[in-house]
């Protein structure tokens, strides 16, 4: 988890700015930036907690070795996200740009933990090797 997290923060710096960005997606980028920049009041701040608060539930699924817990957390994280982009962004614009690339992203991390599920099962069923 903490590569995946190093790996998100440095991304920016492994891909080249798009020379023509959709405006679709810029707009999404500074409904995200005036949020961040806005007033913080109590709500937004409770709300922020949601994403330390994900990453610990994820990690407490994971070390239970409960892989439908960690499908769970994952899918109810990704489900807000996309929730919390059209409630604001009201125009729906760069929501909509933003829907797609993260319903498929969360296929990937889907199927990734069904396939460690699977193989974690073939382990524990597979023969004592001599």
């Amino acid at each position: 988890m903490a590569l995946t997290l190093v790996a998100l923060a440095t991304s920016m710096a492994w891909f080249p700015a798009p020379a023509h960005p959709d405006p679709a997606v810029v707009h999404f980028l500074q409904v995200e930036r005036d949020y961040l920049l806005g007033e913080w009041t109590a709500a937004k701040v409770a709300m922020s907690l949601i994403v330390p608060l994900t990453f610990a539930a994820l990690a407490a699924a994971l070390w239970r070795r409960s892989l439908t817990w960690a499908l769970v957390v994952v899918n109810a994280a990704s489900l807000f996200k996309i929730g919390w982009s059209y409630w604001f962004d009201e125009s729906g614009t760069g929501a909509d740009a933003f829907v797609v690339p993260a319903l498929v992203g969360l296929v990937f991390v889907d199927a990734g933990l069904l396939v460690a599920a699977r193989r974690r099962r073939h382990r524990a069923h597979a023969p004592a090797v001599p």
